[in-house]
C-alpha cells in the first residue's frame, strides 16, 4: 500500500511541476514531444517487457491474451474417469 501511495504522490508532484510552466523542460518536456516522447515510451516498454518476460516467463501481450481466454474444458480422460466413479 505504501508503494501505491508513493506512486500517487509522485504523479501529483509531476503534475504540479508541469503546471508551473506552459512548456515543461527536461525529460518531462521531452515526453510531450511527438518523436522524443514516442522513443522514450518505446524504450520504457521494451525494458518493462524484458523484465516482465524474465520474471513471469512470457511476454506481457501473451500473458494478457492467456488471461482473457476462457477456461478450457476438462480433457476426455478426466471426463471418463468421472463417469466410472
Amino acid at each position: 500500500m505504501q508503494n501505491h501511495l508513493a506512486q500517487i504522490l509522485l504523479v501529483h508532484m509531476l503534475r504540479a511541476h508541469a503546471g508551473q510552466t506552459d512548456r515543461p523542460t527536461g525529460w518531462l518536456g521531452a515526453l510531450n514531444e511527438d518523436g522524443i516522447g514516442a522513443a522514450l515510451r518505446a524504450v520504457h516498454e521494451s525494458a518493462f517487457s524484458t523484465a516482465f518476460r524474465r520474471v513471469v516467463g512470457t511476454s506481457p501481450a501473451q500473458f494478457r491474451n492467456q488471461a482473457r481466454q476462457p477456461p478450457r474444458p476438462a480433457a476426455n480422460g478426466n471426463r471418463r474417469a468421472r463417469q466410472r466413479s
